[in-house]
């Protein structure tokens, strides 16, 4: 079910399991755009993952809501995850109760949606807290209505509240924290208890800045029961807002530990976590008690928290203390925060997070837990979590990735990191260091202290306008400096120095564009930074005729083959090469 369809572009896409196909809304209808499915029974939801296409504005709010009804009303309603960034986004979801009908939105049309996956869990195992004994405690007291008479297994008895007392509360304490899923509580027939509500806390209310959750309000006199989860363990319950609080039994029900796999089948489950335990860290400003090493003590009891009262972006940040391949960050936000906030989780190699030096792993990130699958544009040593609105609080932060071989002597390189993902194996991913260089030239260290993908010369091919182009140094990503003159070492983070060689040698091919077509039956698909990049890879695999790119994918989005058979497929542009260009490779040396 969809507000709209684009021409092409249906619903089913974005369950096809294809990330090159997507659905998209009709961007000429006004108001909010939405995406359904029904999964025609109910689920336990425990995951989703959203590939948005990389062309959102930053403006639209983006959900996820999951439902009993197909109505979505409130009060059979949960969210998932909100103001969700572009790109591949992985949200563990609060699981409130079980859910039948999803639901993605927009408020700035058109809602385009690559691929949705929905993770379920086995049936919850629930059991029930033994609270007989726990402290519990009353504002006041009804003569003979004590507040443990609440917890004494006896529906005879019950505490109560004095009638006077007009801000009144009930409160049990755990004495640890729990898994709570369900509360259910009885009050006496004769009772003015419609209205009162159940809140979870993690620590006592009356000593201020606890964290809180409503689990259910009571509509009826009699028996009820609540299914609810907190974003937190909670170790208080509170009963408020009505006078005279009468209990006559409260059951207190939790999860039972889980034998879940931890990924799913298609998570990598090769790629280290990185100990972020003593690493340096920074941040715009702290409150108190919430020091910036809580986000990684791996507690999420526990969270570092900025300055609410100091303006400007906030920002936590780590110094990994050397180069990592950074494949996926899992970041815990707490939920409530304001929609307007803008989160932004930025990977560096500069401390001060120089734009040339920085790319963004993930964006206007929502509340709750979020996972992003990075694209590696280059090693990196900083990563920097920001909020355009404080206070930044940061529950947990989690680091995936390989620390990079760095340069050892001089005209030594490693092997390299290819930017442009696993190449066809009669490719080689690295080329040789020439023990001279070209005449006039000086051999330098590399100044980034680590080389990366240093056989690709991605989009820094001849881009300037300067008299002497026939030098030019690059790194993956965007970032390109032009000229250096040839018998100069380059300075600053620049991890590649090429130096073409004076030729007459042609680089590069004609190519037929085709808007709005792929390839038909690729040899290879990887993940590119652009266009020019998925030409050079195409340039240099043996057979390969044609190339096709997608810009608006995050991965996958560069197939080549030997084949120029095409197919309609939106987001896409075939690159048909012309078989009568002669195709020679330019020569690179490194300096």
């Amino acid at each position: 079910m969809t507000s709209s369809v684009a021409s092409g572009s249906y619903a089913e896409r974005a369950v096809d399991r294809n990330l090159a196909t997507s659905f998209e809304s009709d961007a000429a209808v006004a108001g909010e755009a939405y995406w359904q499915i029904d999964l025609e029974n109910n689920y336990d939801v425990k995951q989703i993952t959203i590939h948005f296409p990389d062309e959102s504005t930053g403006n639209e709010n983006r959900t996820i809501s999951l439902s009993r009804d197909s109505e979505f009303h409130s009060a059979r309603t949960f969210l998932c995850g909100q103001n969700i960034g572009n790109g591949t986004t992985r949200i563990t979801c609060q699981r409130l109760f079980p859910a039948r009908h999803i639901r993605v939105t927009t408020n700035v049309p058109p809602l385009a949606i690559a691929e949705i996956g929905v993770l379920e869990v086995a049936e919850v195992q629930l059991s029930m807290v033994d609270i007989t004994g726990k402290p519990a405690s009353q504002s006041s007291t009804s003569p003979g209505d004590t507040a443990v008479q609440a917890i004494d297994g006896d529906s005879f008895t019950m505490s109560m509240t004095d009638p006077s007392d007009y801000s009144g509360y009930w409160m049990l304490n755990l004495e640890q924290p729990y898994i709570i899923r369900s509360i259910l509580i009885q009050v006496p027939i004769v009772s003015n208890m419609a209205g009162a509500s159940i809140r979870f806390y993690d620590v006592n209310p009356n000593t201020g800045g606890a964290l809180f959750y409503l689990c259910g309000t009571i509509v009826d006199i009699g028996q009820s029961k609540f299914d609810c989860k907190a974003p937190f363990s909670p170790q208080y319950i509170t009963v408020t807002d009505v006078t005279p609080i009468a209990i006559e039994v409260l059951q207190v029900f939790e999860e039972e530990p889980a034998t879940e796999p931890t990924t799913t089948p298609s998570e990598p489950t090769t790629t280290p976590l990185v100990n972020l335990t003593g690493k340096p860290l920074e941040y715009s400003s702290v409150e108190s008690g919430y020091e910036e090493d809580l986000a990684i003590d791996e507690d999420l009891l526990t969270y570092f928290s900025s300055d609410a009262n100091k303006p400007g972006e906030a920002f936590w940040q780590i110094d990994l203390e050397g180069f990592y391949e950074i494949r996926r960050i899992t970041v815990h936000f707490p939920l409530g925060s304001v929609v307007t906030t803008k989160r932004t989780i930025h990977l560096s190699l500069d401390s001060k997070i120089d734009p040339l030096q920085t790319f963004t792993c993930g964006e206007n990130i929502g509340d709750g837990t979020s996972t992003f699958t990075c694209q590696i544009w280059f090693t990196v040593r900083y990563i920097r979590v920001t909020s355009d609105v404080p206070p930044l609080v940061i529950e947990e932060i989690e680091v995936y990735g390989e620390k990079d071989v760095e340069s050892t002597s001089e005209g030594t390189p490693p092997v390299a990191s290819s930017s442009i993902g696993t190449s066809p194996a009669n490719v080689p991913t690295t080329t040789p260091v020439p023990t001279t260089t070209p005449s006039g030239n000086t051999k330098r260290n590399d100044p980034c202290g680590v080389i990366i993908g240093w056989n690709i010369p991605c989009d820094c091919h001849y881009n300037d306008t300067s008299t002497d182009n026939s030098v030019f140094s690059y790194r993956r990503g965007p970032n390109c400096q032009l000229p250096l003159d040839k018998t100069t070492s380059a300075t600053g983070p620049i991890c590649v120095a090429i130096v073409c060689p004076n030729t007459d040698v042609i680089a590069g091919s004609a190519y037929k564009v085709v808007h709005g077509h792929t390839l038909a039956t690729p040899t290879d698909t990887v993940t590119v930074p652009s266009a020019t990049t998925c030409s050079i890879w195409c340039l240099q695999s043996p057979g390969c005729t044609a190339f096709s790119f997608n810009k608006a994918l995050l991965v996958n989005n560069c197939k080549i083959g030997a084949s120029q058979s095409t197919v309609s497929s939106s987001g896409w542009t075939a690159n048909i090469k012309r078989s009568n260009m002669e195709i020679r490779r330019v020569g690179y040396s490194c300096s």
